[in-house]
């Protein structure tokens, strides 16, 4: 029986016959590679002019929201990118490859008793290491571009199929390269020991590579294809409340909502999306977009700027909202808000409710109605510039980011009125004695009776000195008098020592506990006011159609003091006397509360029961509205969110429409599995894994 010989392979002759030649051309092939990867390190690691706008896969903002993509495409010169770092360092890796072959080559001639043998090796691990270094570069361009990806599939975006097609493309490629590599081993895979193990190394990366890019192709298309969550108990979110589905089959606006949260965030997550993805079930107006912040932050940012987001809001997790054609109207949904802590259970989901309340508000006409600051009567001034204590452009501002539209208004002639469009008007402090015919009197009375919406007023009415050295009317008393509000038109109050280390003039003072929605206005947090006048419910107001609550007090030991013109120093003085008892009794030296606000709701018939409406708030002070007083009057925050708590109230919109929450899924081992039986488990699947593959690499190189 005789065997034939085996044909040589031209490329091994070539090999083994000019191995000089061969290794001249890989060192110019060597030296050109070395060439491209230094031009592209220069373009890829210098800084980026624009790192949004490198490639398709790494946009900030959808084509229709992406500016910086517009102004790209105007200007034709190239733009720096990150993606040129791969490129360069797998030319460089090429290029190294190369010049060590050449190098092996030169000091290396052909083996005598068998070169095709050793040149196959030579041609194995060159080609090999060419088809590994070329599949990495695609796998990591395929994570890069991981986000066309999901355009591509997950919105049927086809601009976006080119960019996974060349990250494909460039690992596939190295695959055939390794493949084709380990062909040339297989005419000696059973003669060559050493050529085969080299052919079963390379083949189990070939494999493993290989099966990486399956997995990676099923779980993308799971993910996007699939994105509801699994739910495995009763208790996770799974429908919308009747209520919500009603008014997404209303919506007639494009309504637009970001979720800013990382997929790990517990069941929050999942809830969340959940919600989102059936809204978009029930609205064809309805869209939502998940973005990650670990993965989209570039494109997050440029989001916040797009939309004048509160500076506040940016870094928050959340949900993001916007209505409109050009997403004009925008609020920002925490985290935090989005559930509900519950001692006796797990945490309720209080997502569908916070989402619908806003979605409610901003596609409501009461978003664009307008708050006027009354302007000329000494009140604080709205814009930028003034002395601080005589401006409140903080608040205004914080209001202006919440999108809420704040305008002045001033009473200049008579016959002025409130523009229909005003939702509240804000007296911000008046220091000044009106007449009872001042057009802004005047106008204001009109505004609160008007007959088809009556008008809500936040007022300020701090004690001020009048001519005489005592605290001046503001002239508001009357007004303030119809609807239940006793304002103190002689006394302001004043602290004593001990709580405050400051003049007598200012303080302190807290929230009284307050019931049902106003309670939701002043919060828990105590404020220092300055020039404060008492502000009580009056005797009659409770059996009238209005009912005014107290809202604040003070928190400390205060009289009521007339005379403005003596120095706070030396009446203090007067009444530390211990032998001036009647002086003491005569200013009302005591700890009790002094009401210094009050809230003032309508009652309305709305069917067969009365329903009571916001009308007014009124402050003994403005001093928590100012940009900075003379001593520090409450977190910056705080007041801020105060006052606007406070302008929502009057416009009431509602912090919540009822309704019912849900609660979070979760679900955990009877009995937990501890750490170091983690590790023990881990590190015996490793070892049975290793045993099986040294088995088996062991079974086959005999």
């Amino acid at each position: 029986m005789t065997t034939e010989p085996k044909k040589s392979s031209p490329l091994l002759a070539t090999l083994v016959a000019s191995r000089q030649q061969v290794a001249i051309g890989l060192i110019v092939a060597g030296v050109i590679l070395g060439s491209l990867s230094v031009w592209w390190g220069v373009w890829g690691f210098a800084r980026s002019e624009a790192r949004s706008a490198e490639k398709a896969g790494g946009k900030l903002l959808p084509n229709e929201l992406n500016k910086q993509e517009e102004e790209q495409k105007a200007d034709d010169r190239p733009k720096k990118s990150s993606d040129y770092r791969i490129a360069s360092l797998w030319a460089g890796s090429i290029a190294l490859v190369a010049l060590l072959s050449a190098v092996w080559l030169f000091s290396h001639p052909a083996e005598p008793t068998a070169p095709e043998t050793a040149a196959r090796k030579e041609l194995l691990f060159f080609g090999g290491m060419l088809g590994l270094l070329t599949t990495l570069a695609g796998a990591y361009l395929g994570y890069e571009w991981s986000e066309s990806l999901v355009k591509w599939v997950g919105s049927d975006d086809p601009s976006e199929a080119k960019w996974v097609l060349y990250a494909s493309a460039v690992f596939l490629a190295g695959l055939m390269l390794m493949f084709v590599s380990i062909q040339l081993a297989r005419s000696e895979e059973r003669t060559n020991a050493g050529l085969r193990r080299v052919l079963y190394g390379f083949n189990a990366v070939f494999v493993g590579l290989l099966l990486l890019l399956v997995l990676i192709a099923i779980n993308v298309a799971a993910f996007i294809r699939v994105p509801n969550t699994l739910v495995t108990n009763d208790s996770a979110f799974t429908e919308l409340a009747d209520e919500s589905k009603r008014f997404l089959s209303s919506l007639d606006r494009p309504v637009h909502v970001y979720l800013i949260m990382p997929e790990n965030y517990d069941n929050l997550y999942s809830d969340s999306r959940g919600l989102l993805t059936q809204c978009e079930d029930y609205s064809k107006h309805f869209k939502a977009t998940f973005l990650s912040p670990g993965l989209d932050n570039i494109r997050i940012a440029a989001l916040m700027d797009l939309l004048k987001i509160n500076p506040a809001d940016r870094d928050q997790l959340g949900m993001l909202v916007s209505v409109g054609d050009n997403e004009e109207a925008t609020a920002f949904i925490r985290d935090t808000d989005l559930f509900e802590s519950d001692r006796r259970g797990p945490p309720l989901f209080q997502g569908e409710n916070r989402l619908m309340t806003e979605l409610m508000y901003l596609t409501d006409a009461r978003a664009k109605e307008k708050i006027y600051f009354t302007q000329g009567h000494g009140e604080l001034s709205i814009e930028a510039g003034q002395e601080r204590d005589k401006s409140a452009s903080i608040v205004v501002q914080y209001l202006r980011d919440r999108k809420m539209n704040v305008e002045p208004l001033t009473f200049e002639e008579p016959g002025a009125k409130v523009p229909d469009d005003a939702s509240v008007v804000v007296v911000a402090g008046i220091r000044r004695t009106l007449p009872q015919d001042d057009p802004m009197v005047v106008a204001l009375r009109e505004y609160l009776r008007r007959p088809n919406r009556p008008g809500k007023l936040l007022v300020c009415l701090p004690a001020f000195r009048n001519q005489q050295g005592r605290v001046g009317l503001s002239g508001l008393e009357a007004l303030m008098t119809d609807y239940g509000v006793e304002v103190d038109a002689s006394h302001r109050i004043m602290a004593w020592p001990g709580v405050l280390s400051a003049p007598p003039e200012f303080v302190l003072v807290a929230p009284f506990r307050i019931e049902g929605d106003l309670s939701r206005v002043v919060g828990q947090v105590p404020l220092v006011l300055k020039d404060t006048r008492p502000i009580r419910p009056s005797p009659n107001a409770q059996a009238g159609m209005y009912r005014v609550s107290p809202l604040m007090g003070t928190d400390m030991r205060t009289w009521q003091e007339e005379d403005l013109l003596t120095a706070p120093s030396l009446l203090l003085q007067e009444l530390a006397d211990r032998n001036n008892a009647p002086v003491r009794l005569a200013k009302r030296v005591s700890g009790t509360p002094v009401p210094v606000a009050v809230g003032v709701m309508e009652s309305s018939m709305g069917g067969a029961k009365p329903v009571q409406k916001p009308k007014m708030i009124v402050f003994g002070s403005e001093t928590f509205l100012q940009d900075q007083g003379p001593v520090v009057s409450g977190a910056e925050e705080f007041r801020q969110q105060f006052f606007s708590d406070s302008i929502d109230w009057l416009r009431e919109r509602d912090s919540s429409i009822g309704i019912p929450p849900r609660k979070i899924g979760t679900f955990a081992l009877e009995m937990p599995i501890e750490s170091s039986s983690q590790i023990i488990l881990l590190a015996l699947v490793t070892l049975g894994i290793v045993s099986c593959g040294v088995s088996v690499w062991l079974s086959r190189r005999r």
